[in-house]
């Protein structure tokens, strides 16, 4: 059991860590804050066909969040879908 413990532990930590380096890279992206997640299939087309930059997005408690790294297709989209 305290070895079951311990790899929960490890693994855990690697996971925060890899999570922790995402949002650093991510916090010179654009972020645009969508409460639902209705038609996401259809955001996320849309994301593939315009933009102009990378994106990401990451599903949170209370919406979806999408990161853009050109501010122009961030704006596009929150005209679009917000």
């Amino acid at each position: 059991m305290k070895q079951t413990r311990q790899t929960l532990r490890a693994w855990y930590s690697e996971d925060l860590k890899k999570h922790e380096q995402l949002m650093s890279l991510l916090s010179t992206y654009h972020k645009v804050h969508l409460h639902n997640n209705e038609k996401y299939p259809e955001k996320l087309t849309w994301c593939f066909q315009y933009c102009q930059g990378k994106f990401r997005d990451i599903n949170h408690n209370d919406g979806m969040y999408w990161y853009f790294q050109n501010e122009q297709d961030a704006s596009m989209f929150a005209m679009k879908w917000a």
